[in-house]
């Protein structure tokens, strides 16, 4: 797995042109004069709203934006190479995989409304626009994610 998500560029345009395509509700972040990566793509996704993530075939998160912070409480550099299944709760982990499989059989986005774990351990609510993406002929999963609210046990 490349970790090195800041100078990867092709996953960042993968994902672009995926939010383009399926027109969904992601505005790209406006570069300061010191950016986190040297390319522009990671940096329109990196500081966009509302929060972004992606994770590769082995569910391990590949990207995660600023704004994920806000979301799930872990920095950018505690949540790469997580597991993306580690941000839900245990009642509610049963029939993802099921899911992601359609979404990229289908080749379409859902959206989903769910609980998710907060790096405090508070439970919080999520609106997410779960989408496949497609890197060097592979196809996975990614999510623009909203908090809703907090404290929803």
């Amino acid at each position: 797995m490349d970790t090195n998500w800041k100078n990867n560029s092709k996953l960042a345009k993968a994902l672009l042109s995926s939010i383009e395509k399926y027109s969904l509700d992601f505005t790209p972040g406006e570069i300061p004069s010191n950016p986190i990566s040297p390319h522009e793509a990671v940096n329109l996704l990196y500081y966009g709203n509302p929060a972004i993530l992606c994770e590769d075939k082995e569910g391990r998160l590949l990207f995660y934006s600023q704004h994920g912070e806000s979301v799930f409480g872990y920095t950018t550099d505690e949540a790469i190479g997580m597991d993306s299944v580690d941000l839900a709760p245990g009642r509610f982990r049963e029939g993802r995989e099921s899911l992601f499989k359609k979404i990229i059989e289908e080749e379409r986005p859902i959206e989903v409304e769910a609980i998710r774990i907060h790096k405090s351990g508070e439970e919080i609510k999520i609106a997410a626009q779960v989408f496949p993406y497609e890197i060097k002929g592979e196809k996975n999963i990614a999510a623009i994610v909203k908090k809703l609210t907090d404290n929803t046990t």
